[in-house]
């Protein structure tokens, strides 16, 4: 097998530098779509987001789902142990104990969600507009939670049926 050497200077061309790439024809470039995917890439770096998961940590890689960790059978003097130790991040005797009662879940198994929908469920994201979004996406602390994801799905779910009957409302009234 040969190398080429390289013709840089010497006035010859070169078949790869010569052909450019190919590009599709009449594409347009999309600014808000390509901002939107950059708001919401730096949105998981966000002091918010990781005080937000800070808050839901019960010990390493064990996390707490906000919606169905905590079961309703627990007392209140255990529910106030585990909202104790949210608050100060201090391990006790009797958060151990109280660990096997609840639904403990890894950190591939959670997800930070919006507490109100970034994208609103009565609008589109077309009609939205991106100052909206941007404050929507960067909300303070109490505006997240984390979810595991069977969770998360239903809620997504959820606000996705909500989208498409005001949506589908929306298309009869144009009619």
């Amino acid at each position: 097998m040969s190398i080429k050497k390289s013709s840089v200077g010497t006035g010859k061309s070169v078949p790869f530098a010569t052909t450019a790439p190919k590009r599709k024809p009449n594409r347009t470039f999309h600014w808000k779509s390509f901002s939107i995917a950059a708001l919401r890439k730096a949105s998981y770096r966000t002091p918010m987001r990781n005080a937000c998961l800070k808050n839901a940590r019960v010990g390493r890689n064990e996390y707490l789902c906000s919606h169905c960790s905590v079961p309703d059978s627990l007392t209140k003097v255990e529910q106030e142990l585990i909202t104790q130790y949210i608050k100060t991040q201090t391990h006790t005797k009797e958060l151990q104990l109280l660990k096997d009662k609840l639904t403990i879940f890894g950190r591939k198994d959670i997800n930070v969600d919006h507490v109100v929908p970034v994208v609103s469920v009565t609008n589109t994201q077309k009609d939205q507009s991106l100052d909206t979004f941007a404050e929507r996406l960067y909300c303070e602390v109490d505006g997240l939670q984390v979810l595991c994801k069977p969770c998360h799905t239903i809620k997504t779910n959820e606000e996705k049926v909500l989208r498409k009957s005001y949506k589908d409302k929306r298309n009869e009234d144009v009619d």
